[in-house]
């Protein structure tokens, strides 16, 4: 029996799943803002769908 368990259920795994999601959903806006303006709008739209990732994904750990 290792030291971490991290199967799907523990709360480690879980904790390192979102904050490798967390930190890719961070680079990849950060790569949308390096293009040009007329991405704002695209720019915006990906913001809005992380951020409701992530509130479905505290949901869910709540629940």
């Amino acid at each position: 029996m290792p030291f971490y368990d991290i199967s799907e259920r523990s709360s480690l795994y879980r904790a390192m799943q979102q904050q490798a999601f967390y930190f890719i959903s961070r680079k990849y806006v950060h790569d949308v803002q390096q293009l040009s303006l007329p991405n704002a709008y695209f720019l915006h739209s990906v913001k809005y769908f992380f951020g409701l990732l992530r509130k479905l994904a505290r949901v869910s750990r709540i629940g």
